[in-house]
């Protein structure tokens, strides 16, 4: 099941996450705070909120040497109780005119078995079957 859900602080938007609810976990697809409110904890706070709701969360990112943008990113998710469980993860193509990107798969909890998240994640939430 997906869910998207505004983030509203004060009777102002501003920002928004997509998640899905797999097996034994929630993907994160897209998680924003709007540029106007970076910078003032609100993504820590929603990571801690969201981790009060759904203990188990997953989500891809870019890899942290691809650009200073990318390397405060997985810091950003690092401080926030994330860790690396996949470093050679490949997020699947969305069409054929785009190409797969590899990535990183973070989550907040510790997994025996990081291949098994991102086959899960590959079946459910980019309908790819083996």
């Amino acid at each position: 099941m997906v869910e998207l859900l505004s983030i509203v602080q004060e009777n102002k938007n501003i920002g928004y996450l997509i998640l899905w609810k797999l097996s034994h976990f929630v993907f994160i697809v897209y998680f924003e705070v709007f540029e106007t409110f970076r910078g003032q904890s609100f993504g820590s706070q929603i990571l801690k909120e969201l981790s009060d709701i759904y203990p188990k969360i997953v989500l891809e990112t870019e890899h942290g040497n691809l650009n200073e943008i990318a390397k405060r990113r997985v810091s950003f998710y690092q401080r926030n109780g994330f860790s690396i469980i996949d470093n050679n993860y490949i997020q699947p193509k969305y069409s054929e005119e785009k190409k797969s990107l590899p990535l990183l798969l973070l989550a907040n909890f510790t997994t025996p078995n990081p291949q098994k998240i991102a086959t899960e994640i590959h079946n459910n939430v980019y309908g790819i079957n083996p």
